[in-house]
């Protein structure tokens, strides 16, 4: 068997590590053995913790990606909307109070911007929006889970 490349996976050292674990087993080099099984089982152990904080990463960011999703949906949904309400209320306040920038300029917000600029759609639907205003409860409900 050949020794792995030095960008192994750790499961491929492990492989490894079994194989010449029992060559040294059979060559009756019992110290040598015990040896190499303890250095396989602590590459076994730290890669089964690194394979779980991998899952824990990718499901955490599996969470950011649909609330991305869900405050983009949330955006376009609330948009339409507004530009429903009449013909050429895109054009009216309070739409382009709203959508100063477009819907895009939410939607297509980095990742490091996007909970400054849907909070500040949040703000700008409470001060343009009537109070009773269903949109305003409904887009801010939204907004805010989305947010948080």
């Amino acid at each position: 068997m050949r020794l792995p490349s030095a960008n192994a996976a750790y499961g491929r050292r492990v492989e490894y590590g079994t194989y010449v674990t029992r060559a040294l087993r059979r060559g009756r080099h019992a110290d040598l053995a015990d040896a190499f099984e303890v250095a396989t089982e602590a590459v076994l152990t730290a890669g089964r913790a690194w394979d779980d904080a991998r899952r824990v990463t990718f499901s955490a960011l599996a969470d950011r990606d649909a609330s991305d999703a869900d405050l983009d949906r949330a955006a376009q949904e609330i948009r339409h909307a507004l530009a429903g309400r009449a013909y050429g209320a895109d054009k009216e306040l309070p739409y382009t109070q709203i959508f100063h920038r477009g819907v895009g300029w939410y939607v297509q917000a980095p990742l490091s911007e996007e909970v400054r600029r849907y909070s500040e759609l949040v703000a700008r639907l409470d001060k343009h929006l009537d109070a009773d205003d269903a949109l305003r409860g409904l887009a801010n409900e939204r907004l805010r889970a989305g947010i948080e």
